[in-house]
């Protein structure tokens, strides 16, 4: 970078924080920002930040360098369910596995997850978690591994009329 350029912006960037230090409601509004859009972050600024970083949004952040490592760090402040900003239950980035579903299977949001098109969906998964999901949000999951022989394994649990509407229905 030239050396003007570098000290225009060491300079701007002080006045940034000189800012931010005296306008406390820009401070929170950029920390909720970067909290949901930024795709800088890693684990060094999470950890120096952690206090001040708005959870609820960052559970949503699907810039997130996600690892199970991640996750696992920070359980206890992550926004588990739907939320304003759809948690990471509905947070498709996610290094998503049965293992992972399995180890917070009492944190999750089980019908956010149900409308989650990135999980590794299969007719076991759906049989395992039955009483759990959200079979109304399940009815319009693309992501599903559809199938006449999983159509009927389940036929009282949906709803036809949404079914029908599902474009990625094995019709014949």
């Amino acid at each position: 970078m030239d050396p003007s350029n570098k000290a225009l912006t060491t300079i701007n960037r002080q006045k940034f924080i000189e800012f931010l230090a005296q306008n406390e409601s820009a401070a929170e509004f950029f920390i909720r920002l970067i909290s949901r859009y930024s795709n800088v972050l890693d684990m060094d600024f999470i950890d120096q930040h952690a206090n001040r970083l708005d959870w609820d949004r960052l559970s949503s952040n699907n810039s997130l360098p996600w690892s199970e490592a991640l996750i696992e760090r920070y359980a206890d402040k992550w926004r588990w369910d739907g939320g304003w900003h759809g948690g990471l239950s509905r947070n498709k980035s996610l290094p998503w596995s049965e293992a992972l579903l399995e180890r917070y299977a009492d944190k999750w949001s089980w019908g956010e997850l149900s409308g989650n098109e990135s999980l590794p969906w299969s007719e076991a998964l759906l049989e395992r978690y039955a009483g759990k999901w959200d079979w109304h949000k399940l009815n319009r999951n693309k992501s599903l591994p559809w199938s006449e022989a999983l159509i009927e394994r389940f036929a009282d649990k949906w709803d036809w009329v949404e079914l029908s509407g599902n474009e990625s229905l094995p019709w014949s």
